[in-house]
């Protein structure tokens, strides 16, 4: 009896061999090709997480969440304020909703000169009326696949500035569509002129609600009053990270320690509300506001 292969046996076991090896190797990269594809379809499927739904001026909340207030500066011949909802995001206003978007808007004004004082409301070209001291609401549509927005236009008396209130609701009628976000704010006009010089005020916008250590996330308002300047804002990095799609802004230079904004009171660039977030994974221990490391100040 022959111990071992003959040497044909041989060849044939070393060519099962290599192409077992083929084989695995073939099955391996494809394994590894299979999962860097997931991959990047997983982080191209990360804008589907984006709201679809925005404001230029009201902020997007959960239900249930309180007004914040939104200082509108003007000029002192100007006698309205605007503003626009929006099937976007505003950072990704290529991303448009898909569908249609039915929403209830409801305004109701305070605080206005007299008692028997009826505001308009321009919606388009209708108009509609609120008194001082009431409310109206009404039903409006974005029409989805494309890019829609609608504008409203507040109309006040003069003598109005900082005194009039509008506060206004948006509420989609189906809450799912906007991932249960609806939109609200406390539109306030500021008379720019009447600053001396010129001057930046900032404030977060939900000190009313509630002590610092309760967010993850702090909304900075920030606004210029009687004309144009640079701002510098300032904030300790290891405490603090601000929203990146902030400083991608054309008027944004980023500078040692924070970033020098261009503002000019007359145009879009007079007001910003500025998100910055937690920078460590820990629960903050701020109880207070003024605790925030954040600086604001004309340059």
């Amino acid at each position: 009896m022959q111990n071992g292969f003959s040497p044909k046996k041989r060849i044939l076991l070393l060519v099962c061999l290599i192409m077992a090896v083929l084989a695995v190797a073939s099955g391996g990269t494809l394994a590894i090709y299979t999962s860097q594809d997931h991959q990047r379809s997983v982080v191209r499927n990360r804008d589907n997480d984006t709201i679809r739904f925005s404001s230029d001026k009201l902020y997007r909340v959960t239900s249930g969440t309180a007004p914040q207030k939104y200082y509108y500066p003007m000029g002192k011949d100007e006698r309205s304020m605007t503003f626009y909802v929006c099937n976007y995001d505003q950072a990704k206003v290529t991303l448009f909703h898909e569908k249609d978007l039915e929403y209830t808007i409801r305004f109701s004004v305070k605080n206005g000169t007299g008692t028997g004082e009826v505001y308009s409301i321009a919606s388009g070209e209708s108009v509609k009326y609120v008194a001082n001291n009431g409310t109206c609401s009404f039903t409006e549509k974005l029409n989805g696949g494309k890019k829609s927005l609608n504008s409203y236009t507040f109309t006040f008396a003069e003598g109005d500035f900082e005194k009039v209130e509008l506060t206004v609701s948006v509420t989609p009628t189906n809450s799912a569509l906007t991932q249960d976000r609806i939109l609200n704010g406390i539109l306030i006009p500021v008379e720019y002129v009447t600053a001396q010089g010129v001057s930046v005020k900032s404030e977060f916008t939900d000190s009313a609600r509630s002590t610092p250590d309760n967010f993850d996330a702090y909304n900075l308002s920030v606004i210029i009053f009687g004309g144009e300047g640079n701002v510098l804002i300032t904030w300790d990095h290891t405490k603090l990270d601000i929203d990146p799609f902030f400083t991608q802004k054309s008027n944004v230079a980023e500078v040692e320690g924070g970033l020098v904004v261009s503002m000019n009171s007359e145009d879009e660039t007079g007001s910003y509300l500025i998100q910055f977030y937690n920078h460590n994974s820990e629960k903050p221990d701020w109880t207070d506001w003024k605790e925030l490391p954040i600086d604001v100040k004309l340059q």
